[in-house]
């Protein structure tokens, strides 16, 4: 990988940024380029001042590591690239309302033992008192698997056939990570990375390739797994540190870097030009988490997206879809997320249901007549979202249309 060509020391960059600054400006000035005469010298103190930031900002836009660049083209863009921010240039918070609706309810069964769905982006396993629950998907129904050993940690993909699993623990003080794969029956395959088994979870993240595979981010490299196709390259970005990077079901990237200003997030680029028009600044500061992420059609995504503010952790949907990036409050955590095949998007929040259409508009859905505390799953073939929940204290576990449609 082709890296940015090291500087002396900071002060000699913030030293070459204002020479430069200054040169451009005095050649605008010369050429007779409109507004050079009557503004050089309001542009002039605009721009020392945006220098002194880039000093004080260790050069703030900082365009980063790609293999696609070379040293003369990456210090280019790391110099233009040091502009003011753009008041449009932030990710909009929309506000949203949600209606409520009603929709058929079809009971499944009354299983003996209380089931809580295990949350996965797609397929139904559940959890009981006697072992895991699987859907059948033949017969549709459930089935006990006292056989079935899930390992602590965060489940990520499709149950059963493209199920990841990321395991992380403690070793002598450093917080390290493994990741596992299921083979689809009952076993997991430890999965080997330059030829370990575990490594520090630092500087890391994991996200399902919508595309194909597992992606593993380390530092700005991406690793695709269990494809033959390579790991998309980040590209050049906004921030120098990527902090995630994640697929559309077309294959799409985005991802997320960070600048000592805050945080962005865009679409891969190819050059400067894609960069400006594209990447946008999370609002509220640069203290953002960031969850799990769900596939909508064939480019557009949601995930979910949390930031501190005023010691309270404010929660967000974060979506790119038609129009761009958008954030739209949640409230409270979330538990669960799942796509309906059709662009609309299903979302557990403390024991409500909800559903975002295509189009952006909210349901507040009615559960089952006498529900209590509720878990969901959506089916692989996407036909139906899976509710558990009990009734007057029994157990019962009911389904619905993929697709809401309002009654």
């Amino acid at each position: 990988m082709t890296k940015t060509r090291p500087h002396a020391s900071r002060t000699a960059l913030a030293s070459r940024l204002l020479a430069l600054t200054g040169a451009l400006l005095l050649v605008q000035a010369c050429s007779g380029q409109p507004g050079a005469s009557d503004k050089s010298a309001a542009k002039t103190a605009s721009k020392q001042d945006e220098a002194k930031q880039d000093e004080a900002e260790q050069g703030e836009a900082e365009q980063g590591e790609s293999e696609a660049e070379d040293d003369s083209f990456s210090e280019v863009l790391e110099v233009e690239l040091s502009t003011p921010e753009a008041a449009g240039n932030t990710v909009p918070v929309v506000t949203t309302e949600r209606k409520k609706a009603t929709v058929t309810w079809r009971e499944v069964s009354s299983p003996a033992e209380a089931i809580t769905f295990v949350y996965v982006t797609n397929g139904v396993l559940g959890r009981t008192a006697s072992g895991y629950v699987e859907l059948d998907e033949k017969d549709g129904q459930l089935f006990l698997r006292p056989d079935l050993e899930i390992p602590k940690g965060e489940l990520i993909g499709r149950w059963p056939r493209d199920a990841w699993l990321v395991e992380s623990s403690t070793v002598d003080g450093e917080r390290r990570d493994r990741l596992l794969q299921f083979d689809g029956d009952n076993h997991w395959k430890p999965i080997v990375l330059d030829k370990k088994t575990s490594w520090p979870a630092a500087d890391h993240s994991y996200r399902k390739g919508w595309k194909t595979g597992f992606l593993v981010r380390e530092g700005s490299g991406v690793t695709r797994l269990g494809s033959h196709k390579i790991g998309p390259k980040v590209g050049p970005r906004m921030g120098k540190i990527v902090l995630d990077v994640f697929e559309a079901t077309g294959g799409d990237v985005y991802h997320i870097t960070q600048r000592t200003n805050g945080l962005y997030v865009q679409i891969r680029c190819e050059n400067r030009r894609c960069v400006d028009d594209n990447a946008k600044k999370l609002p509220f500061g640069s203290d953002w988490k960031f969850g799990s992420q769900i596939p909508r059609l064939r480019n557009s995504t949601s995930l979910f997206a949390s930031v501190a503010v005023d010691d309270t952790r404010a929660h967000y949907l974060l979506h790119y879809e038609t129009g761009g990036w958008k954030l739209e409050a949640l409230v409270h955590e979330p538990s669960g997320m799942w796509a309906d095949g059709e662009g609309g998007l299903w979302v557990v929040v403390e024991d409500k249901l909800w559903y975002r259409a295509q189009s952006g508009s909210w349901y507040d859905i009615a559960l089952p007549a006498g529900a209590g505390s509720i878990s969901a799953a959506m089916r692989n073939d996407e036909t139906e979202l899976w509710l558990a929940t009990t009734v007057e204290g029994k157990p019962r576990v009911f389904a619905t249309a993929a697709v809401m449609k309002p009654e």
